[in-house]
């Protein structure tokens, strides 16, 4: 989150908005457009994390769909693509997935081991994003996939058979953790092609694999995971009646109004955040606290101006 933060004061100075941390930042959908064009995709879903443009734009949506094809591949642009190819249906997609991890695969080649730990794992919701959008080229990029994965692994045997040796279990963890990572990967691919029905995967493939793999990994069902916020379960928790006939979000004086102070009071000092991503009348609300007294603290909220008021619904609260 921290981070985060720190990109979006980034950004929202360069194109000239409120930056104070106190007052409440907005960028209108169509803005992400002209921040992809100058500083990447990545740094524009830094700004939406958390908060799906596809429910409030479907033009910028797919702007940021297709400069997928010219970025190079992320944590945050996997996580945008992948929620919104399980959520949506666009034939589109098929060529785009299939451009992004043939990107993805040729950075397998310089990963490196995180330094407490091993390499990415390629998750379930990807995979089931990738035979979802699946077409005739779909299985040769599996296939390039495990088998770079699999050449991978050869780098780091000797240090897997290096970890019996260590007696404490965060330094055999580390030395075997990055072997066990190639070989999950190639596990879960062959799971993959075997839901296109390829004649590529067998059991000793299957067998080669597995032995490495912790209990809990073993299975052989990609299940989707409750990684993503479903954002059409909302709860209204309050509603006010707006002055002036606001035709946007962005028309309204969020402090003259009693009930968004006593809303915002919580997230007033230096080190939290309140963020309105919006398209006219439609918007998410981030509020947040990065530090103490309030580290770990924050809630998204879905707005709308309906008849001259403002429906305020929750969609997630968080406190870690």
């Amino acid at each position: 989150m921290k981070k985060r933060h720190y990109i979006i004061l980034l950004i929202l100075l360069t194109l000239g908005l409120n930056v104070k941390s106190q007052e409440l930042r907005k960028v209108k959908t169509s803005d992400l457009i002209p921040i992809t064009e100058k500083f990447g995709l990545d740094s524009a879903l830094n700004l939406i994390v958390g908060m799906p443009t596809y429910y409030l734009d479907s033009i910028a949506t797919d702007e940021l769909i297709k400069a997928i094809s010219e970025s190079k591949p992320t944590d945050k642009i996997t996580y945008f693509l992948t929620d919104y190819s399980l959520t949506f249906s666009n034939p589109e997609l098929s060529e785009i997935i299939y451009k992004y991890y043939s990107a993805k695969k040729e950075l397998i080649k310089i990963e490196q081991p995180k330094e407490y730990g091993g390499f990415s794992n390629i998750s379930n919701d990807e995979l089931l994003t990738v035979i979802k959008y699946a077409d005739n080229k779909t299985q040769n990029l599996l296939i390039g996939l495990y088998n770079e994965w699999d050449l991978k692994s050869n780098d780091y045997f000797a240090d897997y058979q290096k970890g019996f040796e260590k007696k404490y279990p965060g330094h055999q963890e580390k030395l075997q953790e990055p072997y066990r990572d190639c070989n999950l990967n190639c596990y879960k691919i062959l799971i993959a092609l075997d839901k296109l029905e390829s004649t590529f995967p067998d059991s000793l493939k299957y067998k080669k694999h597995r032995e490495f793999l912790k209990d809990y990994n073993r299975g052989t069902t990609l299940y989707k995971s409750g990684a993503f916020t479903d954002y059409t379960k909302m709860n209204i928790i309050d509603t006010i009646d707006l002055n002036n006939n606001p035709k946007a979000l962005n028309d309204i004086d969020f402090q003259k109004y009693d009930k968004l102070k006593k809303m915002f009071n919580s997230y007033n000092k230096s080190y939290c955040w309140k963020f309105l991503i919006y398209n006219e009348k439609k918007g998410y609300l981030d509020l947040g606290c990065q530090s103490d007294p309030l580290a770990g603290y924050g809630t998204l909220l879905f707005l709308e101006i309906r008849n001259d008021k403002l429906f305020i619904y929750e969609i997630e609260s968080w406190i870690s």
